[in-house]
């Protein structure tokens, strides 16, 4: 590993959930080399990340916080650090992302979990999203809550009619 992280697998959100809702990362750099890091993520409309790429200095550490915005998060969020020993440091750094291999970069990727009192949207919007998305949900709907009714209806007129 180039680049040791604090937490290893997951960033933590406590609440309240609002605007001053942040989790941090520590980034080391265990090495002699000067390391050069980026923060990708799969809802980056989410989350403020400051800093999203920088240097490390050898032996040196990072703090890099993450604010959550307008206190909405998901618990399927992921973030990404991309790390990779710095072929110059003078360059600009989107400019030295574009040049390095993607062989050899180390990939580390982090996990979110909220903790705490969490608003009822949360946890309904985000059990109803496989159901919305699926053509079937009516009939679904039918099926879960409207046939079980059915048989038991046709049941008690069989057994109602029987004697």
């Amino acid at each position: 590993q180039i680049l040791l992280l604090d937490p290893p697998e997951e960033l933590i959100f406590h609440a309240p959930f609002n605007e001053k809702c942040f989790s941090y990362l520590e980034l080391t750099n265990p090495t002699p080399y000067t390391i050069c890091y980026k923060v990708k993520a799969t809802a980056t409309y989410r989350y403020f990340v400051k800093p999203k790429m920088g240097l490390l200095l050898p032996y040196s550490q990072q703090i890099v916080q993450f604010k959550l915005k307008d206190g909405k998060g998901d618990k399927f969020d992921k973030f990404k650090i991309l790390s990779a020993i710095s072929p110059n440091c003078s360059k600009d750094l989107t400019q030295l992302w574009e040049e390095i291999d993607e062989t050899e970069m180390m990939q580390s990727k982090l996990t979110t979990n909220f903790i705490g009192e969490w608003k009822l949207q949360q946890d309904t919007v985000s059990s109803l999203k496989p159901l919305v998305r699926r053509r079937s949900y009516w009939f679904d709907i039918v099926t879960i809550y409207f046939l079980p009714l059915l048989a038991y209806f046709v049941v008690s007129f069989l057994l109602f009619f029987s004697n």
